[in-house]
């Protein structure tokens, strides 16, 4: 019994990378994107693939560029510009919060190394697509946000 629950679990956690591979794939797209897409990638919940969205953000914070950019809040300016209503302003500071809290953890405490290696292989490394980048995941994770609540 033992035997067929570790192998269940171990089928799960390929299938989630999978996945976070697919949102990661997307993220890279040359094809006109919109995070409502992603719910053609993978068959999942929406609170799932905020979820995959986050473990994205965990792996761009292991690099300095994208922790700074956290840091100096420029990943929540352009969007607090363009938002209209009380309750996208309620989210993108709440978020704002999250973020800010994400990357001071990750620059004063690190990532222990198993999580780190689990990481690495979705942070982005086309540097001269890395705002385009970062701005689709964060549009994306605005937009999942939006959706669940």
């Amino acid at each position: 019994m033992s035997n067929k629950l570790r192998e269940m679990a171990s089928l799960s956690a390929g299938k989630r990378e999978e996945n976070i591979y697919k949102v990661f794939a997307y993220l890279h797209t040359r094809e006109q994107f919109h995070p409502v897409n992603l719910r053609t990638r993978v068959v999942v919940s929406d609170k799932t693939i905020a979820s995959y969205l986050r473990q994205i953000q965990e792996a761009q914070c292991l690099t300095e560029p994208y922790r700074k950019r956290l840091l100096e809040l420029e990943a929540t300016q352009s969007f607090k510009t363009e938002s209209s209503s009380a309750k996208e302003l309620s989210i993108l500071d709440r978020l704002e919060k999250e973020w800010l809290k994400l990357a001071k953890t990750v620059e004063s405490n690190g990532i222990k190394t198993e999580r780190r290696q689990q990481l690495e292989q979705f942070v982005f490394t086309k540097e001269d697509e890395l705002e385009t980048l970062w701005q689709r995941l964060e549009f994306s994770m605005l937009f999942f946000e939006l959706v669940k609540s």
